[in-house]
């Protein structure tokens, strides 16, 4: 802040006036050529590993930008912060490139996709969009898994030698209880019919499970309100005697007055 003092008074006294200063002017972002952008990637691929993929504090962004400046030495140096805010942009828009790629099933098409994928995910090659193969391989792994969940159930239930345990227990039809099991990793008569039985027998058990969880509360909440209509009775019956005492003892000086 200056005081400049002028002599425009119609007085002929000077006069004081305060000059504020200029908002501070906003620098416009650093230039990068595709070169330093492919040099800077490179020099935070080699300082992030050689942290073992760590965060990068103020002496080692300095260290990037001093590789940078040696590697492209015809263009301006670019200083650590610039080096680091450059560097979250690449990140972000390599980020946004990865959800695009999966939506669209289609490559990337950024410049700089191929050697950002290599320093995330250590590799050269960007990872293929997900196809319709993968996808039905995915689905038959989870339907295989299922079924060898269920399996796994039924033998452990099959081990338990009439040993009461608490939770679900699963029946599987068709299945005889003096029979031993030759291959006691197969559920006797697996078939479609029998798995999906099983499963509906299971889901019944955790429905019954949930309606008793849903009747309890319902019983703690009636039990609940009952208390709380009884705490209130017995607060407004508390008051009502209050009152009564306090009329009786308004009107005894009465009676004894007559």
């Amino acid at each position: 802040m200056a005081t400049i003092i002028s002599p425009s008074s119609p007085d002929g006294i000077p006069t004081a006036t305060l000059a504020l200063p200029s908002a501070p002017r906003r620098l416009p972002p650093p230039c990068w050529t595709p070169e330093e952008t492919v040099a800077l990637i490179d020099a935070y691929k080699d300082k992030w590993y050689s942290l073992r993929r760590g965060n990068l504090r103020g002496n080692h962004w300095q260290e990037v930008a001093d590789d940078v400046a040696s590697r492209c030495p015809a263009h301006p140096a670019k200083t650590s912060v610039q080096c680091r805010h450059k560097m979250e942009k690449l990140r972000k828009r390599y980020r946004a490139d990865i959800q695009r790629s999966a939506a669209r099933r289609s490559a990337s098409s950024w410049a700089h996709f191929q050697q950002m994928h290599s320093m995330e995910k250590g590799t050269d090659n960007p990872t293929p969009p997900p196809s319709s193969s993968s996808e039905e391989e995915e689905e038959h792994n989870t339907k295989s898994n299922s079924v060898k969940r269920i399996n796994d159930l039924y033998n452990r239930h099959t081990n338990q030698n009439s040993a009461s345990t608490p939770g679900v227990r699963i029946k599987m039809p068709g299945a005889a209880a003096k029979v031993p099991n030759p291959n006691p990793r197969m559920i006797p008569n697996s078939s479609s019919k029998s798995v999906v039985e099983a499963i509906q027998a299971l889901g019944e058990g955790f429905m019954r499970m949930e309606n008793m969880k849903m009747e309890m509360a319902q019983q703690i909440e009636e039990m609940r309100t009952e208390m709380e209509l009884k705490r209130t009775q017995m607060i407004l019956d508390s008051q009502r005697r209050i009152v009564d005492a306090f009329a009786r003892a308004i009107k005894k000086p009465k009676n004894h007055h007559l």
